[in-house]
């Protein structure tokens, strides 16, 4: 970075150069001029993406008048058209075939939330409560007016802290008393007319926050012409997650520090307190992502002075759109596995097989007669032989 003058004259226009005459902290100047840099960034590149589109406009025109007198074209349009008209049914018939089997789901995922309530009805078919596995966080100490799973403390809680994953270095410590109260986890897909799928995290009463439910939103882009479309290969067009409310000193996505006074007499002045943001669950979760979304804060810090903001925020994105997929498509439906560890073993294997794989590829051979007997490290090995020799 260049120094905090170097940047504050650059993010000023000049007259506002030569009135300014209040001196503010070098900490905030370089944020102010961060914030330009990335709004100037960001018309530029509205810009450009106009131009851009008003080019692929005139020159899709000028292929389209190339090939108006070709009919060989124009009949491989016609195919092409009649093959679309069968993928739009097939697709139509696959949705109304998923949708039929959500609703079967429903019911399921209700017996799993009041047998986790401990009620009567499930209690009299002998469900048993699962038992977690060694590594598994604990809330047996929790009182029972406090339980959101009362048949199974902590259960949520434990499932996001198994699903390392996904949320490995996300949820930290103060994050789990406030998961505690965390009774169900839910997904929903958005009205016909849009494209994306909502997750609710459905809160029992709590101390922290006044919010019953935090819901986060995923909106797809439109996928591109001519491109099947399938839930995996839709990307997020932006993401919205809902406001908490934290009710009052105990928002655990900040912390209270004490800044020392600075100046002459700051031994006789006490060090002032204030809130600073830390990392935290429901800060790097709970939050709005998008084209039109300010870069967070806690991002700011990794962001170089030539880096482009906008590929930053794909980035962002993308990385968080993975997460909404996984608890749709493997956590919610499969809680249970991840409670119990099952689940995690499997990533664990994945793991460990990588691993060994790595250590087969950085083995040497003892000599031309001994190689190492499986994995794909010994076939390129012998690639690598092969064509060192015939060169």
């Amino acid at each position: 970075f260049r120094s905090h003058k170097q940047l504050s004259a650059a993010a000023l226009a000049p007259d506002e150069r030569q009135t300014r005459d209040v001196r503010l902290p070098g900490g905030t100047l370089q944020m102010l001029a961060l914030m330009a840099m990335l709004a100037r960034k960001r018309r530029a590149r509205s810009k450009e993406t106009e131009e851009q589109e008003a080019s692929g406009e005139r020159e899709k025109e000028e292929e389209e008048d190339a090939f108006a007198d070709n009919p060989t074209v124009q009949r491989l349009k016609d195919l092409d058209d009649r093959y679309l008209a069968l993928v739009r049914q097939m697709q139509a018939e696959c949705e109304e075939l998923e949708q039929r089997f959500e609703a079967r789901k429903v019911p399921i995922f209700e017996r799993r939330r009041h047998c986790l309530a401990g009620s009567q009805d499930e209690a009299l078919s002998g469900a048993t409560p699962a038992t977690p596995s060694a590594g598994s966080a604990s809330s047996s100490l929790q009182p029972a007016t406090k339980k959101a799973t009362p048949a199974v403390p902590g259960f949520w809680k434990t499932v996001l802290l198994n699903a390392s994953e996904f949320f490995q270095d996300l949820i930290m410590e103060y994050d789990e008393p406030v998961l505690e109260y965390l009774e169900d986890i839910t997904h929903e897909p958005l009205d016909p007319s849009e494209l994306g799928f909502k997750v609710i995290f459905h809160f029992k009463v709590n101390p922290f926050f006044a919010n019953g439910k935090l819901r986060k939103t995923y909106h797809w882009e439109e996928p591109r012409p001519f491109f099947e479309r399938s839930s995996a290969q839709l990307s997020a067009l932006r993401i919205e997650a809902e406001k908490i409310y934290w009710n009052p000193g105990q928002n655990v996505t900040v912390e209270t520090v004490t800044r020392k006074a600075k100046g002459a007499s700051r031994k006789k002045q006490k060090g002032k307190r204030e809130q600073v943001p830390r990392i935290s669950f429901f800060r790097n979760f709970f939050r709005n992502l998008g084209p039109n979304e300010e870069i967070p804060e806690e991002e700011l810090e990794d962001l170089d002075e030539d880096e482009d903001p906008a590929e930053l925020m794909e980035v962002l994105v993308g990385c968080d759109h993975k997460l909404g997929l996984a608890l749709r498509d493997c956590i919610i439906p499969h809680a249970v596995r991840f409670y119990t560890g099952d689940a995690c073993d499997a990533f664990d294997d994945d793991e460990e097989e990588e691993e060994e794989e790595e250590e087969v590829d950085d083995e040497e051979p003892k000599d031309e007669g001994e190689r190492a007997p499986v994995g794909e490290g010994w076939r390129q090995q012998l690639i690598r032989d092969v064509v060192s020799s015939s060169a």
